[in-house]
């Protein structure tokens, strides 16, 4: 079982894209993947997650909401986003797992071509 200093090791390296369009405050690298953590960190917190598992479609609300709230304080308002951008390429790092429909799976091209909510909920090839 991961401890509180792992997760940090990993939360403080994680794959970020650069881009120099990214504010500095970002370093110029892409925010989604934090601001998404800090969203899901921030439910913790209020207890509003009940296990690991985050589902598309109960929590995802509430974690869309915080998370426009950390873009919109960072990112400059001409750049728009969506919480599935982050939350399907999270699965790239050690702590995460997407976990698919069942009877389907996830391959890396299916993951890269959902940049919308709609695209996140549908389920995955078979």
């Amino acid at each position: 079982m991961p401890t509180l200093a792992d997760y940090c090791q990993q939360f403080s390296r994680l794959k970020r894209a650069p881009n120099a369009n990214f504010p500095e405050l970002t370093r110029h690298r892409a925010p989604h993947k934090p601001f998404l953590l800090l969203a899901i960190m921030d439910m913790a917190a209020r207890k509003e997650l009940v296990n690991r598992f985050i589902s598309i479609n109960e929590e995802l609300t509430e974690l869309t909401s915080l998370f426009a709230g950390y873009w919109r304080a960072v990112i400059p308002v001409t750049h728009t986003s969506s919480i599935a951008f982050p939350f399907s390429r999270l699965w790239t790092e050690p702590f995460w797992e997407l976990v698919p429909v069942p009877g389907k799976s996830i391959t890396r091209e299916s993951v890269n071509a959902i940049s919308n909510v709609t695209q996140l909920r549908k389920p995955a090839r078979s």
